[in-house]
């Protein structure tokens, strides 16, 4: 194991989801905001730094939630629990979101926009 070290990225208030890509850099999909707005893919094409951020989605589009929340932690607006899978065979990147924690969102971003 190496030693732990800091990074440039925020801490994000929702779980992150980080993979290879198949020219061999790292994304991760996070939100870097106080809240769970917006989502953002960042590349690492060494696979330590990170410099290269794309916004998946953002702001206006979560709205309110449908339902009414009954704890604290149901009252989450954004988009939060990334994951993402490359399709062998596509040049695309799938990302899948929890929408207010109601609904599943779906982005489909090209390979070639992540270099």
């Amino acid at each position: 194991w190496s030693t732990p070290v800091y990074t440039n990225l925020p801490d994000s208030p929702s779980r992150t989801c980080a993979a290879p890509l198949p020219d061999g850099s790292i994304y991760l999909l996070s939100n870097p905001g106080p809240g769970r707005d917006p989502l953002v893919i960042s590349v690492a094409k060494d696979g330590l730094n990170f410099d290269h951020h794309l916004l998946v989605i953002s702001a206006t589009a979560p709205g309110a939630p449908s339902y009414p929340c009954h704890f604290s932690s149901e009252c989450d607006n954004g988009f939060q629990y990334p994951s993402a899978m490359w399709r062998p065979g596509h040049a695309e990147l799938l990302i899948f979101y929890s929408i207010n924690k109601e609904d599943i969102g779906l982005t489909t971003i090209p390979l070639v926009a992540l270099q």
